[in-house]
């Protein structure tokens, strides 16, 4: 780095420290405005709404539930009898009907047990509870060989798999006692639960013995399992059904499950007889297209011809058009200009295909190729921001313009500026405007009395800290909401810090301009103190913490990642560790620890990163080491935005996108102009396309 530029970024971190400490009292004032009035910056009709207040009930009910669990019948039904109103009152009734589920009852206490259990499942008919107890209640009966209340009860689509086995068991018995020999029709119900990619339960081992020894399980059906439990992943159970195939698919099985060491095969077999492959063998499409991906990589020249091909047997146009965009990205790697050739020529094309075409013009800077394929593509794919932008920023690079007056750059540059999102962002701080940001809709109506009955369970347990639960209860109460139902529940939702169901009603209403509520101010005490004291933009940090858990404490990914920034177990570890603090995952729930570590490590990636912003957020989603491997391949310039936009990854594209966008519309609804895009790189890197 040469003295001037030192100089220059000595400059801009000093300015960007006074821009934070501006921020952070900024931040302040506005939480102490928040504290008054519970809406941000307002004094809306939303603080005059008064939610019921359970805090006695919930205290009863919690009782209640230890009472039960602990077998205090008579306690339990002294503390049930004033909770009549509570929402969460099914709840302790079903748990209470469950307990009764005895083995061996007189048949006066079925009869008994039966009215009562059949009376809140015809009274609580769309209760979210029903299938639940309905699942339990169907288990009991089948248990007990109560086989004509089983039959009355039983609904597929809500049955579990044990269940489900229940049934084909009674089934098959009811059939064998009026027939000697079964049909394979018969069978078919057993079959369908045999085929699973996964370990059935134990409940259906009798009626799996039966369906053996009844001659069903063919090397044809076993061959169908094998490749469904190989594309799931289920490595076990595919090597344990090898041996129920036949010679010939029990070969081929070992082909498929090890494509790399058995190359010579496939390419034969894809160069000359897939076809005659994929029907005689019934090999599925999940089957193909797993053999194509693990190929790929390597020898894409052996596979890239066949791909080119309108259809290929046994492969669906789906998992087709997934092959070409694989196919096309590793060629991409190696050779843009061959990528795009390649691509021209495949007789494939989907809006897929379209989409990554336009993609590998902007990774290669092809401009004249980006202008011709916009124009060849969709209208709905023209509409979209970043195409649009592009196409603008082709035209001013090549000096061709669009014939209408609308498609040319000044026109699309005009337009994308009044637009709230990362493409309108850029254009218009490049244009040296305001950020389009809108004024805000405030939800001003507030829920009714059915809006707030029906969506009160999932508060309730939000509240008691049942998150999974309450999701679900959530998402059955609001399943048929309208968009004006849906705009009250985000309001209650909100005011009772569910922001993840408030953004999610939001969305489902496409109220974008409820800004208040799709963008609160959580947590603030913890993101200013760990901002200021790692020299962190403030509204950067609430932008990853709103697109990681929508503030969520208790969110977890399906790879554990926990909390409100969303760490990694081990990841919080290494950092407890670094800060000198003591790790505990269960601690990860905890926002002002979760925050604490997270701000840390957010600052330790800006360190990794130069203190690029950008990297640093596309690092926090797709890892550090994946970004530097995209930097050897596609540096990033002054022109940072290119970069963005060659992203390998989609979600990691989008997510960086969402940061930048979500970060300046905290810092515009915070009325705190310190920040700018610019500010998202270092110097070197920040320069913006004039508009």
């Amino acid at each position: 780095m040469t003295n001037d530029s030192a100089a220059i970024a000595a400059a801009k971190r000093a300015a960007m420290k006074v821009a934070i400490q501006h921020a952070s009292i900024t931040i302040k004032v506005i939480c102490l405005t928040l504290f008054a009035t519970t809406v941000w910056g307002s004094t809306s009709p939303q603080s005059a709404f008064v939610y019921p207040d359970y805090r006695e009930a919930r205290e009863v009910y919690q009782q209640a539930r230890k009472a039960l669990k602990q077998k205090k019948v008579s306690r339990y039904q002294k503390l049930r009898a004033d909770l009549d109103n509570y929402p969460l009152a099914p709840y302790l009734d079903v748990l209470f009907l469950r307990s009764q589920f005895t083995r061996n009852t007189s048949n006066s206490a079925f009869d008994d047990l039966h009215n009562r259990v059949n009376q809140w499942i015809t009274e609580n008919s769309t209760n979210y509870l029903t299938p639940t107890l309905r699942n339990h209640w169907l288990n009991y009966l089948a248990v007990e060989g109560h086989w004509e209340e089983f039959t009355h009860y039983y609904i597929k689509e809500e049955a579990t798999e044990s269940n489900r086995c229940f049934a084909a068991g009674h089934h098959i018995r009811t059939l064998t006692n009026t027939k000697s020999s079964l049909s394979d029709e018969a069978w078919l119900p057993v079959t369908a639960l045999w085929l699973s990619p996964r370990s059935v339960s134990k409940t259906c081992d009798s009626v799996f013995a039966r369906w053996k020894k009844s001659g069903q399980l063919t090397p044809a059906v076993a061959w169908q399992r094998y490749q469904l439990a190989l594309n799931a992943g289920q490595h076990t159970l595919a090597k344990y059904l090898r041996s129920y195939l036949s010679k010939d698919d029990a070969s081929l099985s070992l082909k498929l499950a090890s494509p790399k060491r058995y190359t010579a095969f496939w390419f034969d077999a894809f160069s000359s007889n897939i076809d005659t492959l994929a029907i005689n063998s019934n090999l599925t499409s999940d089957s193909i297209k797993r053999v194509i991906t693990r190929l790929l990589p390597d020898h894409g020249e052996h596979l890239r011809p066949v791909l080119m091909q309108a259809t290929i047997p046994g492969l669906t146009p789906a998992h087709h058009t997934r092959s070409v965009r694989l196919a096309a990205w590793y060629l991409l790697k190696d050779n843009p200009d061959s990528a795009s050739d390649w691509l021209d020529d495949v007789e494939h094309q989907t809006p897929d295909v379209t989409t990554f075409q336009l993609r590998t013009a902007i990774v290669s800077k092809n401009w004249g190729r980006y202008q011709w394929l916009y124009q060849q593509a969709s209208t709905d794919l023209q509409q979209l921001p970043e195409w649009r932008y592009w196409y603008a920023r082709a035209q001013r690079n090549t000096g061709l313009v669009a014939q209408k007056i609308e498609e040319r750059p000044r026109a699309i540059f005009e337009q994308l500026a009044k637009e709230r999102h990362f493409w309108g962002f850029i254009t218009a701080e490049a244009a040296k405007q305001a950020y389009p940001v809108g004024q805000a809709d405030e939800l001003t109506h507030p829920p009714s009395e059915a809006v707030v009955q029906a969506i009160m369970p999932a508060i309730e347990l939000h509240i008691l800290k049942r998150p999974l639960t309450s999701e679900n209860e959530w998402t059955h109460a609001t399943r048929d909401f309208t968009p004006a139902e849906l705009k009250q529940a985000a309001r209650a939702a909100s005011h009772f810090n569910m922001h993840d169901k408030a953004f999610r009603a939001l969305a489902g209403a496409q109220a974008w301009d409820a800004l208040e509520q799709r963008f609160p101010l959580m947590y603030m005490e913890h993101f200013t103190k760990h901002s200021e004291k790692h020299a962190l933009n403030p509204f950067w940090l609430l932008a990853m913490a709103r697109q990681e858990s929508a503030f969520s404490p208790h969110a977890q990914s399906s790879v554990g990642a926990r909390g409100v920034l969303q760490l990694m177990p081990a990841t919080a570890r290494k950092v407890a560790r670094s800060l000198q603090v003591p790790y505990s995952r269960e601690r990860l729930s905890d926002p002002a620890y979760n925050i604490a570590l997270g701000s840390r490590y957010l600052k330790d990636l800006l360190k990794t990163f130069d203190n690029n912003y950008v990297l640093a957020t596309a690092a926090y989603n797709a890892g550090p080491h994946r970004v530097k491997r995209w930097l050897e391949d596609q540096p990033m310039t002054e022109d940072w935005v290119h970069w963005v936009s060659t992203i390998p990854y989609k979600e990691t594209r989008k997510y960086v996108t969402n940061i930048l966008t979500y970060s300046l519309i905290y810092q515009t609804r915070a009325r705190n102009a310190e920040f700018n895009l610019a500010d998202f790189v270092p110097p070197a890197d920040s320069g913006l396309p004039e508009s």
